[in-house]
């Protein structure tokens, strides 16, 4: 039975992840929150709020479509060997490419360097109003400080992919630990006779769809959700912070625009759709990225894109993404690279060739290690990168919060909109007839 709600609420739904307006919302939530403070401020709950709602769904649907996922691919799929050498080639040289754009941005345009005496003078000013941060992000530039960065960090990665108990980490909301046992329970489903697992498919599949539905009614309240975050923002903030951080934020949007720009071509390249398709695609996600900063929350609708919109391999895409979403963090890696060499040339710091090497190789690992962190304790995994090279990151630290909900945008937009790119670089090419036969939930999205 198709429980598809209406013509109307249909049309609702697109007019609410219309571009036009998202970006309107966004604009006039921004300029309400400067001119009246005191109503972004009260308001901002309802972004929050919308987020949550989205955050609900993000688990059950992550878990039932992996697991679901891994099982139809070992039943269908005779080369998974092939697969997961094609997913680890494509994720070590996506790494090294966005870490390679956010290197050469950064060096290129020298955003620390030649900055006028306004803007210094301002950018101290905002350093000594925060002396609680200075003190709290203190860091000891000693020889033995590499190495316990280097231990803490790998043991932050092992800690946070096991979970001891499945059911706290549901509870928790760790991310990370449920996808290591989606992929664990969906190997071993995929191992089972498929008369023992059938009742259990055919539960994961209800509860997708489930998941699926409460992501196009959420979806309903996109635009009061931009307004009241960018009403917050401007109404916490104000405009200070964007004007000692435009060159930063400046490179970091052109290291975005490349990555976005080689993610579209490669799923144009693909997909065998027109590129007008592909963008049109791709959109929702977009939009959804830089409005919710918060990439899980995307994950229903980059699946639905590159399955319903571009036919690719559903089984394949319902693996990936999660999977992309929770290793893959391309985003923060282009982050790290550049603000570690903002901060550098900031204090007059030429780097050698090595330490460039070296900004390199530990942005990869943080932003590996960045995985299921906020905004803020993402922001300050800078400080790890920047003690390898002796830069006192906790001076800066407070601009960098300040600006940190436009970076995040960005590094959203980077995550979606890259790792639909690397999934469809791994996908085999769009089959129709195979994604409509998948699952019995086809007749439902076709219709949305």
């Amino acid at each position: 039975m198709t429980l598809y709600i209406g013509d109307t609420p249909r049309k609702i739904q697109r007019w609410a992840l219309n571009p036009i307006v998202v970006t309107l919302s966004i604009i006039l939530g921004g300029l309400a929150g400067y001119f009246s403070p005191e109503t972004g401020k009260n308001i901002g709950f309802l972004g929050t709020l919308y987020v949550d709602l989205l955050k609900m769904i993000v688990l059950p649907f992550m878990l039932s479509a992996v697991v679901f996922s891994l099982r139809s691919i070992f039943v269908k799929s005779e080369n998974m060997g092939a697969l997961l050498q094609k997913i680890f080639k494509w994720y070590i040289a996506s790494l090294v490419l966005v870490a390679i754009i956010g290197i050469g941005s950064a060096l290129l345009a020298k955003p620390g360097s030649g900055l006028d005496e306004a803007t210094l003078r301002a950018f101290g000013n905002l350093i000594q109003s925060d002396q609680s941060t200075t003190t709290d992000m203190e860091i000891t530039l000693s020889g033995h400080t590499v190495e316990e960065h280097s231990v803490s960090m790998m043991d932050k990665i092992i800690k946070q992919m096991i979970p001891s108990n499945i059911f706290a980490a549901l509870s928790n909301g760790d991310t990370v630990k449920v996808l290591v046992f989606a992929l664990l329970f969906g190997l071993a489903i995929g191992h089972i006779p498929a008369k023992l697992s059938d009742a259990l498919t055919l539960s994961l599949e209800t509860i997708y769809t489930a998941c699926q539905r409460l992501t196009q009614w959420f979806n309903l309240l996109l635009p009061v959700a931009s307004f009241s975050m960018a009403a917050e923002q401007l109404a916490t903030t104000g405009l200070e912070p964007m004007r000692i951080m435009l060159k930063f934020l400046e490179v970091f949007l052109l290291a975005t625009c490349v990555v976005l720009a080689l993610g579209i071509f490669a799923i144009w390249h693909r997909s065998g759709h027109s590129l007008s398709e592909v963008l049109s695609s791709q959109q929702e996600s977009f939009f959804m990225a830089i409005s919710t900063r918060n990439s899980t929350a995307c994950m229903p609708n980059m699946i639905e894109s590159l399955i319903w919109r571009l036919r690719f391999n559903k089984s394949e895409v319902e693996l990936l993404v999660p999977l992309g979403i929770s290793i893959l963090r391309l985003g923060p890696v282009v982050y790290y690279t550049i603000a570690t060499i903002f901060i550098a040339q900031l204090y007059g710091r030429v780097l050698t060739p090595s330490e460039i090497m070296l900004v390199f190789a530990v942005s990869i690992l943080a932003g590996i290690a960045s995985t299921g962190m906020t905004s803020i304790v993402a922001v300050a995994q800078t400080s790890v990168v920047c003690a390898y090279l002796g830069l006192p990151f906790e001076a800066a630290f407070v601009l960098f919060v300040a600006v940190d909900p436009v970076a995040d945008m960005l590094r959203t937009a980077m995550l979606v909109i890259g790792i639909n790119g690397v999934t469809a670089l791994i996908c085999t090419r769009p089959d129709e007839a195979h994604v409509h036969g998948a699952h019995e939930s086809t007749a439902l999205q076709a219709e949305s």
